[in-house]
């Protein structure tokens, strides 16, 4: 009996050892396998990792942009809330300016038609001052402008001197900052000139030179017309020296 019970005994340790070294050979073999292909799951983890944190990146991105257009689109409505009240008050003082002229132009119809029932030609006249405003205005504007003219004419002729005989030469400047300077011994001197005619500045420079451009001024001129002049007749002179060339 011992003796079968031990047989019994041995036969079943050695089934459970044949099954724990089948089953040791299935993960020798798997963990072989998963050596092999250890570099591949590497990089799928990586990259498994990578887009996590590529996706939480975006996440982080899309938060904020909703928040900076949620903040700008509060903005906007808050401006457009603005924009429709102050819409209102301008849509509210439109209607009552309108109906104020409404009101004055019912009222002003009503002064003219009992205008027109007391005084019929009163009425027409008005009605045509109404009518055409512009043609009364532009006549009555421009009858203002030709009295103007004529009276402007009437103060600027000069009176008649038919027996005064002019002691000036038919070409005279009529210079204002010589007449408005004060009258000294030299302004006399040439105011007994001018009288007497004409005087030609180039006969009184016995060193004239035609070619020379550096030539002062003669201190006779102090006027800016009389040096002007001065000038036209000394270009006049060197043009006629060169033969009429420049």
């Amino acid at each position: 009996m011992a003796e079968v019970l031990n047989l019994l005994l041995n036969m079943l340790i050695v089934g459970l050892l044949g099954a724990t070294i089948f089953f040791t050979m299935r993960l020798y073999s798997s963990l072989s396998s998963f050596r092999e292909h250890r570099d591949d799951f590497e990089r799928v983890v990586g990259k498994l990792i990578a887009s996590i944190a590529q996706a939480e990146q975006a996440i982080k991105n899309l938060k904020h942009a909703g928040t900076l257009e949620a903040e700008s689109l509060e903005g906007t409505i808050r401006e457009a809330r603005a924009l429709s009240e102050e819409l209102k008050m301008v849509n509210e003082a439109s209607g009552n300016m309108a109906k104020r002229l409404e009101d004055l132009a019912e009222k002003n119809r009503k002064i003219v038609e009992g205008f027109d029932a007391k005084s019929p030609y009163l009425g027409r006249q008005q009605k045509r001052f109404i009518d055409e405003p512009d043609q009364e205005s532009a006549l009555a504007a421009s009858q203002i402008t030709a009295a103007v003219k004529s009276a402007e004419k009437r103060q600027a002729a000069p009176p008649p001197q038919a027996d005064v005989e002019a002691d000036f030469p038919s070409f005279f400047i009529h210079d204002r900052d010589f007449e408005t300077a004060p009258l000294t011994g030299t302004r006399s001197s040439q105011v007994a000139k001018m009288r007497e005619g004409f005087v030609d500045v180039f006969d009184e420079s016995p060193e004239w030179n035609e070619t020379d451009d550096e030539m002062p001024i003669p201190p006779a001129l102090q006027s800016q017309a009389e040096r002007e002049l001065y000038e036209a007749l000394r270009k006049n002179k060197r043009k006629a020296a060169n033969g009429g060339r420049n």
